[in-house]
């Protein structure tokens, strides 16, 4: 059994609360997804020194998009639409990755390894960009992808963060107590900085506990990635 713990929406907005993750997940491997522009403030001196020695990717440039994703939108209950890539061409695709990468390279002095697209949403260009920029991996809502080999492992992304939706929250943290058991290659754990604030950072430790204490092995990002070479654990 593999598990890969990525903390979202990395970024100044939500620093206390990544403080916090660092020390709750400390004997955990892990991989904070950083977000350059979520306020258009930049990635601070503080957020780098905070991360430093740890794993880091990239999770969008602004985490915010166009505002006519209704579906998007009756989710979450909310007026900003999370999925920053949708219905973008390839220009400006390739332009909010780049910018993203360089807003990263001049934070932490290297360029990112993994891109995970907000809300795990690619349009039909923004694997091509990561691939042409030299990205090794990404996510989507169904896939772990190794860019490097063109590898997908299935894996649905185990999320209890859906915005103002106190009743899916709510209903994932409840669906959880039987969908653990459901085989699967990998089991993605995304733990979301608004996981801290509404109360539910208990029961999702305890969903982490229970995988560790039935010899789940544990990955970040990256190194999961550096796995994906066999076509027994993959789906094109």
């Amino acid at each position: 059994m593999k598990v890969v713990i990525s903390i979202h929406d990395v970024c100044d907005a939500s620093i206390r609360e990544t403080e916090f993750l660092i020390r709750a997940l400390e004997r955990y491997p892990k991989t904070f997804l950083v977000i350059p522009r979520w306020n258009n403030d930049g990635i601070s001196r503080e957020l780098v020194a905070m991360l430093h020695g740890h794993e880091v990717a990239l999770h969008g440039l602004t985490h915010k998009g166009p505002a006519r994703d209704f579906a998007g939108r009756l989710l979450l209950l909310s007026d900003q639409s999370l999925k920053e890539f949708a219905r973008l061409d390839k220009a400006e695709t390739s332009r909010r990755i780049s910018e993203a990468t360089d807003l990263f390279r001049d934070a932490f002095g290297s360029a990112p390894d993994g891109f995970v697209p907000p809300m795990w949403h690619h349009n039909k260009f923004t694997k091509e960009v990561l691939y042409d920029l030299r990205f090794l991996y990404t996510e989507s809502a169904g896939d772990f992808v190794n860019l490097k080999n063109s590898i997908a492992v299935r894996s649905v992304p185990v999320c209890f963060d859906y915005g103002n939706n106190k009743a899916l929250n709510q209903l994932a943290l409840f669906s959880w107590r039987a969908l653990r058991h459901l085989p699967q290659p990998v089991i993605r754990f995304s733990v979301h900085p608004s996981d801290i604030r509404n109360g539910y950072w208990p029961r999702i430790r305890s969903f982490i506990e229970w995988f560790r204490d039935h010899d789940a092995e544990f990955f970040s990002n990256r190194t999961f990635s550096d796995t994906i070479c066999y076509p027994s654990l993959s789906a094109h």
